[in-house]
């Protein structure tokens, strides 16, 4: 058994690593963990990152977090991502944002940067403001090299031969990859949220992302209006790559756009009056109601890559050192389905706990220790870049094409058609769309207020390219998510399970790291006592199904196996136990489920292991204490909290864990009555302690 503390390299600073890093230290506080990053500087003592008079454009793009995604975050990093107005809701709820779970987040990239930073410093990790090359990197000491520096990694490159090659073909039409260039807009908007989201999905030339008006409008461009995007000397005769090789950032300063990194560099098109694109960027600011400070560029294409992780020394070493790639370094994906930041976070997820649950199982890691990483990793890769190719291109006229080619041909095409019936075709998809989506919308979307804009400011090129680019394809890209919960549910490890007398006189021990126990974003756990990452999915979703409603069959079987995945109760239970279960249950409809008979589906699972030892006695004080301070004065406890305390328990409670189905009835009284948004507080305890021992 290996007796020491991990190693652990990190290349890159950016999001996904240090969300990796940050979640790594909850997971394993005594880990050693070490980040590098070139865009880091030190100021007055302090770890900044470093600004555009040091020539770094921070990414100031809004990025949209779905909440499967950042929920299996632990609490200390979500508490950190999401402080109060540190994030606004704006996209519709759907498989990766389930009711239950919450909206998804629109949240910029600096800012998710910003604060993980401040607590990576917080949890004294060590970071080293550098850039640090492959061959300098030292890391025969290192038990794991996690890297997660971007989709032009050095380090992919240099350990190439260890991770492979990554094949351009899957994502090719007539043997040549498809790319995308895509002009950034940095705009303030005042279009509603839920009005940008349906114009948005409605068409495929123009995505608004934004927080609180302020954020990105992307505009998909013909590779015709691609050339146009250059840079100009002030005083020079030659164009210059700036805005297209790096990409630069040229903000508006009154006469121009110009490159603020190389501040005589002055974008082209707005003073080419010869130009064919700025008159459509103009359009889709006037339709976005969007106000332009600033633009950029971005070139979009996919590969398919062979693998995640790989042993970087000689096969058969004493000291094997593995590396990992997280992030776009893994899978660079096309950002329209807008699933980029999302796969990159569920990456460092994956491999902190792969790394938590494999160590000191035998003398050092070994391959067989990241097959759960790679599974996980190459159900991101499937399913988001599946999605993402679905919005490259589509099956128009016979053959597949690039949707920057059907922009194209719109565009070419326009002057043959009649502007009023273009509108009432626009219109239609339009008013399917706000019909299909307000009942999941933060807000509600406004198909007249749509029709005003789009009558007044869409140009008749305009209007073709909405109507032949067509909208979001969704049907085809739709489906289950990939649930990091399921594929690599964080085990116990022998601190989870101290004793709270064990934990207190260890306090001292671990005081110098966060952990997810005493970083708890809602302050209801404390002393590090508990581990309720796993028993919290679960619980949740077991009251998705309290109020009457039907589950389709098939999700009843998946719905199950995800329960009993983050339960840790899997070890006998096969796939044909879980539909043998639904069968028996299951004994007026072939296709649907009840409430209670999943729930009993859930019992005949539970009732074929061998009963658990029940725990005896009542609650401790300190539960009581905790019970009546939630309570407050009026004896009424939040349902939130409440459903938080039974996750607590359930988790002390593991071996007595089926009483929380077993008395599923009386838990599920409380949160029943939907007019009240609190339970009785003697009601709760009575409840609590049947959870927690099993009580008659």
């Amino acid at each position: 058994m290996h007796s020491g503390n991990p190693v652990v390299l990190v290349i890159g600073g950016g999001p996904v690593a240090l969300a990796f890093a940050t979640s790594l230290r909850v997971y394993m506080p005594r880990a050693r963990i070490t980040v590098y990053e070139s865009r880091w500087h030190t100021a007055a003592g302090q770890l900044q990152w470093m600004t555009a008079q040091q020539g770094v454009n921070r990414r100031e793009q809004v990025v949209t977090l779905q909440s499967q995604v950042f929920s299996a975050l632990p609490d200390a990093v979500q508490a950190a991502l999401f402080p109060d107005d540190g994030f606004t809701q704006v996209w519709p709820l759907g498989p990766e944002s389930p009711r239950h779970l919450g909206f998804p987040r629109n949240i910029r990239v600096l800012d998710i940067e910003d604060r993980l930073l401040a607590l990576a410093l917080d949890m004294h990790i060590t970071l080293v403001p550098r850039n640090i090359q492959p061959d300098s990197l030292g890391y025969q000491d290192a038990d794991l090299v996690a890297i997660a520096n971007g989709p032009r990694s050095s380090f992919a490159s240099h350990f190439q031969s260890k991770f492979g090659v990554p094949d351009p073909i899957p994502y090719s039409v007539s043997n040549a990859q498809v790319s995308d260039v895509v002009l950034g807009l940095r705009i303030t908007t005042e279009l509603s949220e839920a009005d940008a989201v349906v114009l948005t999905v409605a068409q495929n030339r123009f995505l608004l992302n934004v927080k609180n008006g302020d954020g990105y409008l992307y505009m998909r461009l013909t590779e015709d209006e691609a050339r146009e995007v250059r840079g100009l000397p002030e005083s020079g005769t030659r164009f210059v790559s700036c805005v297209q090789s790096a990409p630069c950032l040229m903000r508006y300063d009154g006469n121009d756009f110009r490159c603020t990194t190389h501040n005589n560099i002055i974008f082209i098109p707005p003073r080419d009056q010869f130009s064919l694109l700025w008159p459509r960027v103009k359009d889709g600011l006037k339709i976005f109601k969007a106000g332009l400070s600033a633009v950029t560029v971005f070139r979009l294409s996919m590969v398919r890559s062979p693998s995640y992780f790989a042993e970087l020394t000689d096969i058969g070493v004493d000291k094997p050192v593995f590396g990992a790639l997280i992030g776009d370094a893994a899978n660079a994906i096309h950002f329209w389905p807008g699933r980029g930041m999302n796969q990159g976070l569920v990456s460092a997820v994956a491999l902190a706990r792969c790394l938590h649950n494999r160590w000191g199982q035998s003398r050092n890691l070994r391959s067989a220790d990241f097959t759960p990483f790679a599974s996980a990793m190459a159900a991101l890769q499937h399913r988001h870049k599946d999605r993402a190719w679905r919005q490259m291109v589509q099956h128009k006229n016979d053959v597949v094409q690039p949707i920057h080619t059907i922009i194209r041909n719109a565009i070419v095409e326009a002057d043959s058609e009649n502007r009023r019936d273009l509108i009432e075709q626009f219109m239609a998809r339009v008013n399917l769309l706000v019909e299909r989506l307000n009942p999941r919308m933060p807000a509600e979307a406004d198909s007249t207020r749509i029709r005003s804009v789009i009558e007044r400011y869409a140009s008749l090129e305009t209007l073709n390219v909405f109507v032949e680019s067509g909208t979001w394809e969704t049907r085809l890209s739709g489906g289950p998510e990939v649930d990091v919960n399921t594929i690599v549910p964080l085990a116990r490890s022998q601190e989870d399970a101290r004793s709270p007398q064990a934990s207190q006189a260890s306090g001292a021990e671990t005081a110098a790291a966060p952990t997810a126990a005493n970083g708890n974003a809602n302050g209801l756990i404390t002393g590090g006592i508990l581990s309720v990452e796993s028993i919290r999915a679960s619980f949740y979703h077991a009251l998705r199904f309290v109020g009457g409603d039907t589950l389709a069959w098939n999700d009843a079987r998946l719905e199950l196996r995800a329960l009993l995945v983050r339960a840790e109760k899997t070890a006998s239970i096969s796939d044909d136990d879980i539909v043998l279960a639904i069968e028996e249950a299951d004994s007026v409809s072939p296709d649907r489920i009840e409430c209670e008979e999943f729930v009993n589906a859930m019992r005949i699972l539970l009732d074929r292991r061998s009963p658990g030892r029940r725990q005896n006695g009542s609650l401790p004080t300190a539960w009581y204490e905790r019970f009546n301070r939630a309570a407050g004065q009026n004896g009424m406890v939040p349902k939130v909290q409440a459903a938080r305390f039974i996750c607590e328990l359930g988790e002390i409670a593991q071996p007595a864990s089926p009483d929380l189905v077993r008395h599923r009835s009386r838990v599920a009284a409380m949160f029943d009555d939907k007019t009240e948004s609190s339970v009785d507080l003697s009601q709760y305890i009575e409840v609590a302690e049947k959870v927690m021992f099993g009580c008659k």
